[in-house]
């Protein structure tokens, strides 16, 4: 028995705007006009097994390009999913520097607690605690997202400090603010010997904001 088989003509393969009016097919419809042309001629030779392998070749060859196509935006959205884990997990693993306080000292050298607590306590007084760096200007290497359990914490503690921050942090840098709070909180601990000594900053910066403040301080006299 003879199988009918049907097929398409060359206007309803070909987009509209090619139909009849000279225009540079797509390389889609060049494809289909091809497999058109190789189906036909082998219909009118009466070979139908000759047609049919065709349309059998041109359906795979057009299901591996569809299937590429899906396979590369699978890996591309996998890579963008990858890189936002990424960041996250960076985020999520910043290390904290711990929640101890700036008057918290050794067992050993507990008998200067109190008093390093009542001048750390007295920053919170003063604008300038937070406003300005402390002079002479000295090495202090800061990040805020190290600090955040320990500022947590003085922020319940120092009720001045609360104050402070809600009053200032509108109005300036929030790293700037909390850097040079700790950077005098150090000052202060070094000067009582319970941390490190702070290297003095040599930089042009440096000496520059020296001299604005001198000259700052010779203009209020």
């Amino acid at each position: 028995r003879v199988q009918t088989v049907l097929y398409a003509s060359p206007e309803e393969v070909l987009p509209p705007l090619c139909r009849g009016v000279p225009c540079q097919p797509s390389t889609t419809a060049s494809t289909m006009a091809s497999w058109f042309n190789a189906v036909s001629q082998s219909l009118k030779d009466g070979d139908y097994a000759a047609a049919l392998e065709t349309t059998k070749g041109t359906l795979q060859n057009a299901a591996q390009k569809v299937t590429t196509a899906v396979d590369e935006n699978i890996k591309k959205a996998a890579a963008d999913v990858d890189s936002t884990s990424e960041e996250i997990r960076a985020k999520n693993n910043i290390k904290q520097k711990g929640d101890t306080l700036p008057w918290e000292v050794s067992e050993e050298k507990s008998i200067v607690q109190d008093d390093l607590m009542e001048k750390v306590l007295a920053l919170s007084l003063d604008d300038e605690s937070f406003t300005t760096a402390p002079m002479p200007p000295t090495l202090f290497d800061f990040r805020v997202d190290e600090h955040v359990a320990v500022i947590m914490k003085l922020l319940q503690l120092d009720p001045n400090l609360a104050a402070r921050h809600a009053r200032l942090s509108p109005k300036m840098n929030e790293d700037d603010f909390w850097k040079n709070y700790f950077h005098r909180c150090a000052l202060l601990r070094a000067e009582m010997d319970v941390g490190p000594a702070l290297p003095r900053d040599t930089s042009a910066a440096a000496a520059e904001a020296v001299a604005g403040g001198a000259a700052g301080r010779g203009a209020a006299g």
